[in-house]
């Protein structure tokens, strides 16, 4: 099942990568090396890697306080959220008393 997934995935991306005129006149003509294509690829996405890797490390005091203001904000709405529904039932229990009054 796996390896049928793959080829279904592989045969997808093929005509992804054959639909794009520029490519398919290089692979006819010869002028793509799909091997250096590849190794640019990889090479590229390696940098791209390391770059976030760095943006990561010189951000991670930044993004350790962003996960902290987010917990206590999460505490703060949960806090909010009970005592609402804590007006709600209050509110409720008013409706139901005023219902009372006005038959009397």
């Amino acid at each position: 099942m796996a390896n049928q997934d793959e080829t279904e995935r592989l045969s997808s991306d093929l005509a992804l990568f054959l639909s794009n005129p520029t490519i398919k006149t290089c692979l006819a003509d010869g002028s793509l090396n799909l091997s250096s294509y590849s190794s640019t690829i990889t090479s590229e996405l390696k940098s791209l890697e390391d770059e976030c890797i760095t943006i990561y490390r010189e951000n991670n005091l930044l993004i350790k306080s962003l996960r902290t203001d987010m917990d206590d904000c999460d505490i703060i709405l949960s806090s909010l959220q009970e005592m609402l529904l804590g007006f709600q039932a209050d509110l409720g229990g008013l409706s139901g008393d005023i219902k009372s009054l006005q038959e009397q």
